[in-house]
């Protein structure tokens, strides 16, 4: 569902999966093969959300713990609820095999936006993958990066929503260039101001 004018004044940032405490990462799976020189998707996702900090986006797990899917639909819900104006954009890392190995086959980013949503959805996806085609350490993704999938966090938050799987953690192309992770932080910016101009 989406609610708010086709003008969002404040975006709110989802990092998915897990976190670190006291330098342990506490989430099964959700990794590369080798960490190092791989990654854990939910190290990667919170270093991401703190590299978009702005006076109109709000990162919603800047707790170090891993808090549960239902806890972060109910709190965006609840902004919505109080009358605030927001879109949501959750960031994830992709794997194949949870880790077990290299996946050189399976590459490239992703954009999802739930089954029927709203337009501002459609065009925050759209804003999303134009500035990764045109970051020039982003590599060729596979065709169609733009896809409806109803997972929750998308599906059942009632604003603007979508969802970025930035690149394979078990791929090493597309581990090259998940690690530089201001520049995917920039496009995900620059898209923001994309579709707020």
């Amino acid at each position: 569902m989406c609610k708010g004018t086709p003008k969002m004044r404040t975006f709110l940032i989802d990092a998915g999966h897990g976190g670190e405490i006291l330098g342990e990462y506490l989430t099964p799976g959700k990794r590369s093969p080798e960490v190092p020189p791989g990654i854990y998707e939910g190290v990667f996702n919170r270093q991401v959300a703190r590299l978009l900090l702005r006076p109109n986006i709000i990162n919603l797990s800047a707790s170090p713990f891993d808090t549960p899917l239902r806890t972060r639909i109910k709190a965006v819900n609840k902004v919505v609820a109080r009358g605030h104006n927001v879109a949501l954009i959750s960031i994830h890392a992709n794997a194949k095999g949870f880790g077990r190995k290299w996946y050189e086959n399976a590459i490239g980013y992703r954009i999802f936006h739930a089954r029927g949503a709203c337009e501002f959805s459609k065009a925050m996806a759209r804003a999303v993958d134009l500035e990764f085609m045109e970051a020039p350490s982003i590599p060729a993704t596979v065709d169609n990066p733009i896809r409806e999938k109803n997972f929750a966090i998308i599906k059942k938050v009632k604003c603007p929503a979508i969802l970025i799987e930035c690149g394979f953690m078990t791929s090493k192309r597309d581990l090259s260039y998940l690690k530089n992770k201001m520049e995917i932080a920039q496009c995900i910016l620059r898209a923001i101001k994309r579709i707020e101009e």
